[in-house]
């Protein structure tokens, strides 16, 4: 799962020269995804359906949630996006603001018996209201369509996504872009859960949340808090979506080649036709770079060094353009799915799912958090004599309980997916000085790609759970081994 905390971020790169011309630092206004979710969708509604005994601690809602009506019955398998959406209510909720988890799954008429255990655990965590929206997309869902047939057995994930956006291109229709609709069933959860709980016997007032999801779901995540002004925190794991083109650019430079994790994008030769006039159509309404502006609320990156979607150093192309405040964590020894896969947990590792309910607790009841600065110099020399040397060093504004300089080397490409380095990250504790400074160095290879990270974790007075920053993944040689080649 997932966890957040906000870090003020001063990432200062010395040595390296830009290896993907960004985008246009144009932001977007009037999109089809700011037009959809301003206005209430007809077929919103909901209704209880199971009330969950949990104890003398928190009660559990089951509520069975339209979230809209996504194209018609001509178009699609089934139009009307149906949710058991579940709410977790602690019996002394410590804030107004509410965790909303976005997730998958499939499609049921079925209500669930119980509350999801995570959900209740997050709950009793944060003592706060947490609402779990799952079916983010409505799923397996066919889309009709007579040049392509194979979409009528009913289509999932990136399947799903990748053939939706075929259609928008293709018919420049942007309503057929999944993830405005994706963002339409955050919105509708945001709503029934601030009805729903103010309409109770004890009625309790929700005028916020922190959202969060992984993967799909992160995307979703970010493009919720563009357009709802009643997000107050964004927690996105394990997607790198940001400037779609550079990030584009930057795994076929990395890869010379397509992971095959994104083959549904890749087979239907997607990439191209976005930095096209025809590929705007998805572009705007997609990638939350061009809402950059409107990120100013906390933010917590969730990644993975090992994701076979994205690259590590992806974050190189957007960290420094997101206002306000904004904290990192890389998980080592992790892929896609973000469980720490290492034969041994170093002193004081912390779980993605304690990440997100540290983060979570501070900024729902407002506690200040420690900041996390960062300098990266390549080229040092030590002795004066032997290897150069990468040094990555930290400042922060407390001193932190465990310091760790993580670092992995491929000796053939620049390539550190878990898939293909296995769990190649290993651990170098740190000694943190007086003035709560930390510094790490890592030799430069001969030959090969080493990538390296520092992790600090820090305690949070008057809370239970840490929190755990790092600092971006830099990779030595800062080199691109397929840069220039042509994209296919």
């Amino acid at each position: 799962m997932l966890r957040f905390i906000f870090l003020v971020l001063c990432s200062v790169l010395a040595g390296c020269d830009a290896l993907v011309e960004r985008a246009p630092q144009t932001t977007v206004n009037g999109t089809l995804l700011d037009r959809a979710t301003a206005r209430p969708d007809p077929a919103f509604s909901f209704e209880l359906v199971r009330t969950h005994d949990l104890g003398e601690l928190a009660t559990g809602y089951t509520l069975r949630l339209t979230s809209q009506t996504w194209r018609d019955e001509s178009e699609v398998s089934h139009p009307v996006w149906t949710h058991n959406l579940q709410i977790v209510r602690p019996a002394e909720p410590d804030s107004t603001t509410a965790l909303l988890v976005i997730s998958g799954g499939s499609r049921t008429n079925e209500s669930p018996s119980k509350i999801d255990d995570t959900l209740l655990q997050l709950a009793q965590a944060t003592r706060s209201v947490c609402v779990l929206l799952p079916n983010v997309p409505n799923q397996p869902l066919a889309i009709i369509d007579h040049e392509d047939p194979s979409g009528e057995v009913g289509r999932r994930e990136d399947d799903l996504i990748a053939q939706s956006w075929v259609r928008a291109i293709r018919t420049q229709d942007a309503g057929w872009v999944a993830q405005i609709a994706m963002v339409k069933s955050a919105i509708a959860a945001m709503d029934a859960t601030q009805e729903f709980l103010a309409q109770q016997p004890e009625p309790l007032t929700i005028d916020g949340f922190l959202v969060t999801g992984a993967s799909k779901r992160g995307w979703t995540t970010w493009l919720t808090g563009a357009v709802d002004d009643r997000v107050r925190g964004l927690m996105p794991i394990v997607i790198d979506t940001f400037d779609l083109p550079a990030s584009i650019e930057h795994h076929w430079s990395a890869y010379g080649a397509w992971s095959p994790a994104i083959h549904d994008y890749t087979d239907r030769e997607l990439f191209r036709p976005l930095g096209s006039k025809r590929g705007r159509v998805v572009r705007e309404n997609v990638d939350p770079y061009l809402y950059r502006n409107r990120f100013t609320m906390p933010k917590f990156l969730l990644n993975s060094t090992g994701d076979q979607f994205f690259l590590p150093d992806s974050v190189q192309h957007y960290l420094d353009d997101l206002p306000g405040l904004t904290r990192l964590r890389f998980v080592p020894n992790t892929d896609h799915d973000l469980d720490f896969d290492g034969d041994e947990q170093p002193e004081g590792h912390q779980s993605a799912m304690e990440s997100l309910v540290g983060f979570s607790e501070a900024v729902e009841h407002d506690r200040p958090l420690p900041s996390l600065h960062w300098l990266h110099a390549v080229g040092v020399n030590l002795s004066g004599s032997g290897p150069c040397r990468a040094q990555l060093s930290i400042r922060c504004d407390q001193q932190p309980k465990h310091v760790t300089l993580w670092e992995a080397f491929n000796p053939d490409t620049r390539d550190f997916r878990q898939s293909s380095i296995g769990n190649a990250w290993s651990a170098t504790p740190l000694t943190p000085t007086r003035d709560h400074r930390a510094v790490g160095h890592v030799e430069i290879p001969g030959s090969g790609y080493r990538a390296y990270f520092i992790e600090a974790r820090f305690d949070i007075p008057d809370q239970d759970m840490d929190v755990t920053f790092t600092t971006p993944v830099y990779i030595t040689p800062d080199t691109m081994p397929f840069a220039g080649a042509p994209i296919r």
